[in-house]
């Protein structure tokens, strides 16, 4: 018998998201840095340029833009030390924030965290393919309280980090094709994202 396989269309949440993760980027009160949320510099300031038409084809990457690993008590999620340094600059950008956007972000992640949590403990497939989350992490996850959680949300403004910043292509090509008239352009783009995810959850 075959394995039913997630269908991204079950999880229309994931692109809401990635456009509210956007808008936070994009937001007025957001600190004015080149590093919010490890962002590569150039990509920022082309979603932040006043005409770039607000997120584009970006919310519609198939998974989370958000990495979960920097926010989770455990290190079993991924190799943290790779995002040492952002998470320090997101850090010390999170104590210049204004209380107004940390408020936001913190909103953001308890809306992110209890969704997350919901998924692993129905559907683990979703959570390694559109979280990006690995079999230990899952575990630890589900075991979670709400308690647990809130103590993450209060974590988030200097914590939280944009996805595959790492890697030099994947934000540059996004953003440049954002709005592409070419389809076939935006979905190769979008789509980068999936062997890069594999990769890190099969590491």
């Amino acid at each position: 018998m075959r394995a039913k396989l997630t269908d991204l269309d079950v999880y229309p949440e994931i692109a809401e998201f990635n456009r509210e993760f956007i808008r936070l980027m994009l937001d007025p009160d957001a600190p004015d840095t080149k590093d919010l949320f490890g962002m590569p510099q150039q990509s920022l300031q082309a979603l932040r340029h006043p005409d770039f038409p607000v997120y584009g084809s970006l919310d519609e990457v198939p998974c989370l833009l958000v990495e979960l690993a920097p926010l989770l008590s455990s290190r079993a999620d991924s190799p943290v030390s790779c995002h040492d340094r952002m998470r320090q600059q997101n850090a010390a950008i999170s104590e210049e924030a204004s209380p107004a956007w940390q408020s936001d972000v913190k909103v953001f992640a308890a809306g992110l965290l209890t969704y997350i949590w919901s998924v692993v403990r129905r559907d683990t497939a979703a959570a390694r393919l559109f979280l990006g989350l690995r079999p230990e992490s899952i575990a630890s996850l589900a075991a979670m309280s709400f308690i647990e959680i809130r103590h993450l949300v209060e974590q988030a403004p200097r914590k939280l980090l944009a996805r595959f910043t790492t890697d030099p292509r994947f934000w540059p090509d996004l953003v440049r094709v954002a709005n592409s008239p070419d389809s076939e352009t935006t979905a190769v783009a979008r789509l980068a994202a999936l062997p890069l995810l594999v990769a890190r959850t099969l590491a």
